[in-house]
């Protein structure tokens, strides 16, 4: 578990980091530039990351070294094979067990959210996604959700839209915020093939908190499992 970035993996043009909840992956109007400055010392000032999460959300960014490399890797990260994996903990079990999830998302700029829609509307966007209710607590859910498309705040609108808010996502209807404003929704693993043809598999540590703690275990077994 961890509470500052850290290197999962570093390979000769590219390397996997860990990024806590609340650290912006690229400098915000907040001036948060944590992440960057923690890439930079690891990897030298041309490095970039490759891709975002959202701030609230922790877990495993792709990050490449030189303007070569990060044209490859954002290629490669929109290829059929590139397979993401997240965990959220939700204040609700989804009535079905496992299932597909999908709809049509609009980005509502002015409030900075996703809206969904069961058809498609204007200037709306496919979203797809796999999960599978995986453990409960007393209180919470563990989903392991499985991304076709990646679209904005997808896995908060899309699990919100079927009555399962992530715990602390107020923004879609949690109860309440987590004290430190992050939501308990984790990028842990991601696939993709790497300048060698290669396929690679990365996971992330989970976030120094109680909540995480506790559903670990269950975690490490479903991905032992697959």
């Amino acid at each position: 578990m961890s509470t500052s970035a850290s290197l999962i993996y570093r390979a000769p043009y590219y390397a996997l980091f860990y990024k806590p909840p609340t650290w912006s992956v690229l400098p915000d109007k907040t001036d948060d530039t944590r992440f960057t400055a923690a890439i930079e010392l690891e990897l030298g000032p041309t490095a970039q990351p490759v891709h975002r999460i959202d701030k609230p959300v922790s877990g495993i960014v792709l990050v490449a070294k030189g303007t070569r490399a990060t044209a490859f890797y954002q290629n490669q990260l929109a290829a059929e094979d590139t397979h993401k994996v997240y965990y959220a903990i939700t204040e609700a079990a989804p009535t079905q067990h496992h299932g597909v999830l999908e709809h049509y998302l609009t980005h509502d700029r002015r409030k900075r959210k996703a809206l969904v829609s069961d058809t498609p509307v204007k200037q709306s966007k496919h979203a797809r996604l796999t999960y599978e209710h995986v453990a409960a607590s007393d209180r919470y859910h563990l989903i392991k959700v499985e991304l076709a498309t990646g679209r904005f705040h997808q896995i908060r609108a899309q699990l919100a839209a079927i009555g399962c808010p992530i715990k602390g996502d107020v923004k879609y209807g949690a109860r309440r915020s987590n004290r430190d404003r992050s939501i308990h929704l984790h990028a842990y693993a991601l696939t993709f093939t790497d300048e060698d043809g290669e396929k690679q598999t990365h996971t992330a540590p989970l976030p120094d908190d109680t909540l995480w703690q506790y559903f670990q275990p269950q975690i490490m077994t479903t991905d032992l499992d697959g």
